[in-house]
């Protein structure tokens, strides 16, 4: 299990994103952005992934990894990348 733990550095906008001590970057979308940076590192597609937000002692979104770095977000929505509306 990989826990990303996220805060805003500009209102929402933009997440300040971390797995463990690693800083990922700021990330538009932290799960599936993250997940796709994970990916590239040779983390394993199967892997889960959770995010919780900073000070927070509670999961926000579980997901595996493979599945986090197919799809993105639009609007409250999760749509597989590449397809139409995505």
């Amino acid at each position: 299990m990989i826990t990303l733990e996220i805060f805003s550095s500009d209102g929402g906008q933009r997440w300040v994103t971390y797995a463990g001590e690693e800083r990922l970057g700021e990330l538009n979308d932290p799960l599936t952005d993250g997940a796709r940076i994970l990916l590239a590192r040779g983390h394993d597609p199967a892997t889960k992934l959770q995010l919780k937000h900073k000070g927070n002692t509670y999961v926000s979104l579980t997901a595996s990894l493979g599945w986090a770095a197919e799809h993105v977000v639009k609007g409250e929505q999760f749509k597989k990348a590449g397809q139409p509306g995505s």
